[in-house]
């Protein structure tokens, strides 16, 4: 290689360097956005079998106490059998219902918000089967074997949180299955079922 061709290699390799160092300049305005390392919501797997005369109490915040109670019970009437899969919330928390005695049934993508007029803090109707004379009977928005999400509005410490649970009852075992649960942290007034 001869004097020039080194000459001129080098100059072509300023040339590349120079032209990289100005495109790679910031202007003062192009200041990337804060981004916050803070979560926005609590999420987490519970995968829990609630079987017949077992209720079951969720902590949703994990503080110690108990915010919810799912289960199912038995009564007769004298003529048949009636098999109720419910929800209560406990400690003044709340669930959404439907207004007409049993729980909201919601799919994922939908708003559960904490200005519905529908919060209650009674025991509530997930699903009922009732069996009278070798005939059955289910009612309620839960009775049909899917996955659904059940609006929940809780204290966590000073704080009132909203978020979901997604649960299925499973009609064929007489089973609600919890499957997860998710709440905002932020101080919203509104989450997506299914938002982690």
């Amino acid at each position: 290689m001869n004097f020039l061709s080194i000459r001129n290699a080098l100059r072509a390799a300023m040339i590349v360097f120079t032209i990289g160092m100005v495109s790679c300049t910031k202007d003062e305005n192009d200041a990337p956005s804060p981004v916050s390392s803070e979560p926005t919501s609590s999420h987490r797997t519970v995968d829990e079998r609630i079987l017949y005369k077992f209720p079951y109490e969720l902590d949703v915040d994990l503080d110690g106490a108990p915010d919810y109670v799912m289960g199912s019970k038995v009564e007769g009437d004298g003529l048949g059998l009636r098999m109720t899969f419910y929800a209560e919330a406990l400690r003044g928390n709340e669930i959404m219902s439907d207004g007409e005695g049993g729980l909201v049934a919601l799919r994922i993508g939908e708003k559960v918000d904490a200005g519905d007029p529908n919060w209650s803090s009674i025991t509530t109707l997930l699903a009922e089967k009732y069996s009278e004379n070798g005939s059955v009977t289910w009612k309620g928005a839960w009775k049909d074997d899917q996955l659904h999400y059940l609006p929940i509005r809780f204290r966590s410490g000073s704080a009132m949180r909203i978020g979901w649970l997604s649960m299925t009852v499973e009609t064929a075992n007489h089973e609600i299955v919890l499957h997860e649960l998710a709440f905002d942290l932020t101080g919203a007034n509104n989450i997506l079922t299914g938002d982690q």
